[in-house]
């Protein structure tokens, strides 16, 4: 009997809440524990999570008046803080100050068609859908006084399709992405305004590094972290835009240009400005995005070779630095026109059609030589046979 197996994958729902009493009081005492732990943890130097439990447990049940799977949680955190520190060779004591709190799924919450989503046995007014999917250990976070519970839940992967078109993508700085298919109806996603978010945000950067003062030097953490989150948005979006892309155009398979060699070194030859472009440019963690999402939907991403996919003609084959100026594409061999991003992408879908055909033309020439090898072999065999009978 053979068993099918389906690959999974992990994911996460943000997802805002009203916290009832329990829940901001438990987040108060979860970190004054941790901090309370913190310092035992910083001055006997002792990590080991289940020896801090035997020692604290009772003790941090007692004070701090926290739920057991809470208290659990909290020996994982504390000493997990400190043992990476061990490992970095920086000891200092941790100051636990963010407020997150996590939660254990069927211990510290729940979903069921009576009580729906409950936290610590009390329903939770949520403002978004729950997914449907096989929920797993989250957390509850306190942003700006605004509550959301992070989800973690796991999907199944489907198999990869095997018939549907293929969707060429160029990814570029101007343009985060450029999508096409043999139809013409191309995808554009710009990036003018990421671009222009993470340029202001670099400038006031700048400026406040200059001062060189305490409170700048943590003002600087908040505009990296605004710069990290802007750039994290855009590009979910962008890649959520480019699954549902490739979804309405039956597409079994989406191209990349493979980026991972080259691209930054290529870089330094071509001025500071393009150079601190290209090296902010997060075309690695946009493929990341990409590929789970359109995984999920079971539409394989494939990589090519990324030369002279900006300068080929797609018309003629020709190929120059001549032909490309801007976003403008014009050949001087054959005079086909377009945009130059749009080209890019279809030479990227060409270039792996024309690979899997070359591969096919292979696999049928490797047949025809084991074909007639086999025959060779089965006319000798019988020709031996006949000598010998004589």
């Amino acid at each position: 009997m053979r068993i099918k197996t389906y690959m999974k994958q992990v994911r996460t729902k943000k997802i805002k809440i009203q916290p009832t009493q329990t829940i901001i009081q438990a987040m108060d005492n979860y970190l004054s524990a941790c901090n309370w732990l913190s310092e035992i943890v910083f001055k006997t130097r002792e990590t080991k999570t289940n020896k801090l439990h035997k020692l604290y447990y009772s003790t941090i049940r007692d004070k701090f008046q926290l739920q057991s799977q809470l208290t659990c949680s909290l020996f994982r955190q504390v000493s997990s803080t400190y043992r990476g520190m061990r490992t970095r060779k920086k000891w200092k004591l941790a100051v636990f100050k963010r407020p997150v709190l996590p939660i254990c799924f069927r211990r510290d919450f729940n979903v069921s068609k009576r009580n729906g989503f409950t936290i610590w046995n009390q329903p939770i007014q949520m403002f978004s859908d729950l997914p449907d999917n096989h929920l797993k250990d989250s957390k509850i976070k306190n942003i700006k006084n605004k509550w959301y519970v992070i989800l973690t839940y796991e999907i199944e992967i489907p198999d990869p399709k095997t018939n549907g078109t293929v969707v060429g993508v160029d990814r570029g700085i101007k343009r985060i992405l450029v999508a096409s298919t043999k139809s013409k109806n191309p995808l554009f996603v710009k990036g003018g305004r990421l671009e222009s978010l993470r340029k202001n945000i670099r400038n006031t950067k700048s400026r406040v590094q200059a001062v060189g003062t305490r409170s700048s030097k943590r003002l600087l953490q908040r505009l990296d972290r605004k710069e990290k989150s802007v750039t994290e948005e855009v590009l979910h979006i962008t890649s959520k835009t480019l699954a549902q892309y490739s979804e309405s155009v039956s597409a079994k398979t989406v191209v990349f240009e493979d980026l991972s060699e080259g691209i930054r070194e290529s870089s330094k030859s071509k001025g500071k400005r393009f150079r601190k472009q290209v090296h902010s440019w997060a075309y690695s963690s946009l493929l990341f995005k990409c590929k789970y999402k359109l995984e999920a939907k079971g539409i394989s991403v494939a990589l090519v070779d990324p030369k002279n996919t900006s300068r080929g003609c797609p018309s003629c084959g020709f190929i120059s630095e001549k032909n490309r100026k801007g976003i403008k594409f014009n050949c001087k061999s054959c005079g086909y026109s377009n945009d130059a991003d749009l080209v890019g992408s279809m030479n990227i879908r060409n270039r792996f059609i024309s690979g899997l055909l070359e591969r096919d033309d292979s696999e049928k020439s490797s047949r025809q030589s084991l074909i007639v090898a086999d025959s060779l072999e089965d006319s000798a065999t019988s020709h031996g046979s006949c000598t010998r009978g004589s």
